[in-house]
């Protein structure tokens, strides 16, 4: 057999069973920039060049706390989950889509109970780019000098919601 990145992608299809290729089928199939698909797939795995991640591996940085909290260590969790301004962001972004907000701490989080299926489907593409926006903003506050804003990523991230394709 010749190895071709197609016959390899059959080979773990295949591989792939019960919430996994659930999980897999769902995500490749979201309408986005692949870019954004691919921080949301390293998010998924933890791959992310998290500070914590960065340590590990012996990169000297001036401190391992979040740039957008300034608080915790910044880890995947962290980052995307549980720092308070990931959390406003999480926040937002679901109230603009439904009325309460729940604990939102994984991608398991996200499959929403008694909504309909398109707000469903809304939602779930709605993590993608807002998993996108908050690695966007915590890289342009490393690199840039850019501020902290959390209203910011989450209109953003409703703009680019708004304009996917929810077919």
């Amino acid at each position: 057999m010749i190895y071709t990145v197609k016959s390899t992608y059959k080979v773990l299809r295949k591989s792939l069973s019960g919430e996994h290729k659930v999980m897999y089928e769902f995500f490749w199939k979201i309408k986005t920039l692949p870019s954004i698909q691919v921080v949301a797939w390293r998010v998924l795995h933890t791959r992310v060049a998290t500070r914590e991640k960065l340590s590990r591996r012996w990169i000297l940085l001036e401190a391992n706390a979040c740039v957008m909290c300034e608080g915790d260590k910044e880890t995947n969790t962290h980052l995307f989950f549980t720092c308070k301004v990931a959390w406003l962001v999480w926040t937002q972004c679901y109230r603009w889509i439904c009325e309460s907000c729940n604990a939102i701490t994984n991608i398991q989080s996200f499959r929403l109970l008694r909504l309909s299926n398109f707000t469903n489907i809304v939602w779930e593409n709605m993590w993608i780019v807002v998993i996108g926006e908050l690695w966007k903003h915590r890289n342009r506050v490393i690199f840039k000098e850019g501020r902290v804003n959390h209203l910011e990523i989450s209109i953003i991230a409703q703009l680019k919601g708004m304009v996917m394709d929810y077919k």
